[in-house]
């Protein structure tokens, strides 16, 4: 008896703590949370980071080559070098320096530099220069367009639990009042009072099985959303919002030309493309540029060394194991092939009017969706209104039937039309909200009103 209580004990202890661990491991969230964990987590823009990684790398290159001088240098050790007891007594001999004897083994050291330093490409370096730097800044508009646009579907995520949440208290407050009816219903049909018949109650118990559907639904709704942002996020631990109403902060009418003018002005999309055209018509202007010749300063050094000395005299003969010299000079170099250049330049303009018209092409686009988007936020907000008057009287309607009803006076199909008719004024009056909500968000991140969170 005593082990039974025991293992009663054990068990009750273990259910417990259970139940308080699956409440651990739920968290509230703000929106910015999520967002913050959700860029920092995010594959995508890790690839595209490791893009602006490649094109800084690009700038690395472009800046040496318009900063730093051109050196190349080679040395060499090794031998056995030529016997330093060989007459010369042949002109071969001479040129030779005799034969490669090994009974007086030695080493020689030997070194080539050379380097060319350009003093003016007639802005040639420059526009690769600056053309490799509007590159990184390309590739980092690129990064914040995929930020934005990470940011925007957590939004939607994230008001949508609280919309299926919202949906969910409407149906459930309708399933408390079809269920005070349907007993109410009974009471009557018991007691044989009121005009009502069991086909009352078929219409009741039909009306409830949809109703039992549509609850069914929206909790599936309301899982199948918090697994994506959990999914988006990397997020293992259930998810619950900080925030639990879609009302909106009272503000102004918005501004429809402002807000296209500042979308045009700040969407990344838009950075991102403008960037590489000027990119592009830098590389044209260097390749149009590519005819003329480079201004440089050049030089070089030459150095051998050997422990074997020849100490040689005549003029004639030069040693080629010892020495030492160095030059200097201003010189100019130009490419001669006219056709590959001429090939060259046409292909970097195509380049560049393809983006210019991808530009143009991209602003009409961003007006558009500024537009749309202005409209179903307008659209949004009249059937908020329009649905808040409808769920006020649909309310009145409901409580005038339900208590007709619960003095026998009412009949079913009334009471079940506004049950109907409250419960679908609620939901859509929601739904207009959260579309009123995200609409004005997302017009507010593509005209740089709210930033995103780090």
């Amino acid at each position: 008896m005593f082990l039974q209580s025991t293992y009663v004990k054990n068990a009750i202890f273990f259910l417990l703590l259970f139940i308080l661990s699956s409440k651990a491991i739920s968290k509230e969230y703000t929106l910015n949370e999520l967002i913050t964990i959700a860029l920092k987590n995010n594959k995508e823009i890790m690839s595209l980071r490791e893009d602006k990684e490649y094109y800084r790398g690009k700038y690395i290159e472009a800046s040496a080559a318009y900063y730093l001088p051109y050196v190349n240098a080679d040395i060499m050790a090794g031998g056995p070098v030529a016997n330093h007891k060989k007459e010369v007594n042949r002109v071969t001999d001479a040129s030779n320096f005799g034969y490669m004897g090994i009974d007086n083994a030695g080493y020689l050291i030997r070194s080539n530099v050379e380097f060319l330093y350009p003093i003016y490409t007639f802005g040639k370096l420059g526009s690769i220069r600056d053309a490799a730097s509007l590159g990184v800044e390309s590739a980092e508009a690129n990064i914040k367009a995929k930020e934005l646009e990470i940011a925007i579907q957590i939004a939607q995520a994230y008001y949508g639990i609280i919309l299926y949440s919202n949906i969910l208290s409407v149906l459930k407050d309708g399933e408390r009042r079809l269920k005070e009816a349907r007993d109410k219903l009974k009471e009557l049909l018991e007691k044989e009072e009121g005009n009502v018949t069991e086909k009352d109650l078929y219409k009741l118990d039909y009306y409830s099985s949809e109703l039992y559907f549509k609850i069914a639904e929206t909790k599936k709704g309301l899982e199948i959303t918090k697994s994506s942002l959990k999914t988006i996020c990397g997020i293992q631990d259930d998810i619950e919002t900080s925030e639990n109403s879609l009302e909106m902060e009272q503000s102004s009418e918005i501004n429809l030309a402002e807000y296209i003018a500042k979308s045009k002005e700040n969407r990344n999309e838009v950075k991102a493309i403008r960037n590489l055209k000027k990119s592009l018509e830098l590389l044209a202007k260097a390749q149009k540029r590519a005819y003329l010749p480079d201004i440089f300063i050049g030089g070089g050094l030459k150095f051998s060394h050997s422990n074997f000395d020849f100490d040689e005299t005549n003029p004639w003969i030069r040693d080629d194991f010892n020495y030492f010299g160095f030059a200097i000079g201003l010189g100019a170099r130009i490419n001669l092939e006219i056709g590959i250049k001429y090939g060259r330049e046409i292909q970097s303009y195509a380049q560049f009017m393809k983006y210019q018209y991808l530009e143009e092409a991209l602003l009409n686009a961003v007006e558009l969706q500024t537009r749309k988007l202005y409209e179903e936020y307008l659209e949004a907000k009249n059937n908020f209104e329009t649905y808040s008057r409808g769920e006020k009287a649909a309310k009145k309607w409901l409580t005038t039937e339900t208590m007709n009803y619960n003095i026998g006076l009412g009949d079913t199909k009334g009471l079940i039309d506004s049950l109907v008719a409250y419960a679908q004024s609620g939901i859509i009056k929601n739904k207009s909200l959260y579309d009123m909500k995200i609409k004005k968000l997302i017009l507010d991140y593509y005209s740089g009103r709210i930033k995103i969170p780090k």
